[in-house]
């Protein structure tokens, strides 16, 4: 039986699955908390303290994930889910992210030094 305040498995699996790290959450989730704003990489990234370029990067991968529209010709995006469920995680996972901030960032920082330890497993004696 889950903890009370336990993140529900689908927010779980959501963040396991198409969250791929700290900085594209609060991307995601700049975009969920102000839908009607289209923004371009200096907006996100003085909103994130992080370069244009990166922030670029998480724009376009947003996109790519169905989370956002992308007006290719000026680089500007828009938060527009491809599903309900879509919308639904989201949400959900912004409800969630504000009480248990720690837990989903620890959870994030998990799977992403899991990628890199299986990742290893696979480099050759002497590569750099």
């Amino acid at each position: 039986m889950a903890e009370p305040d336990a993140i529900p498995d689908n927010v779980r699996r959501f963040i396991m699955t198409g969250i791929d790290s700290v900085p594209f959450l609060e991307a995601l989730l700049q975009c969920y908390k102000s839908p009607e704003q289209i923004w371009d990489a200096s907006q996100m990234a003085s909103r994130l303290f992080i370069s244009p370029k990166i922030a670029l990067q998480l724009l376009k991968q947003l996109a790519l994930g169905g989370f956002l529209t992308h007006d290719g010709g000026a680089d500007r995006f828009q938060y527009q889910p491809s599903s309900d469920e879509q919308r639904r995680l989201v949400e959900q996972l912004n409800n969630w992210y504000g009480s248990n901030l720690i837990e989903i960032t620890n959870l994030i920082h998990r799977k992403t030094g899991n990628i890199r330890k299986f990742s290893e497993a696979f480099r050759f004696k002497g590569d750099p």
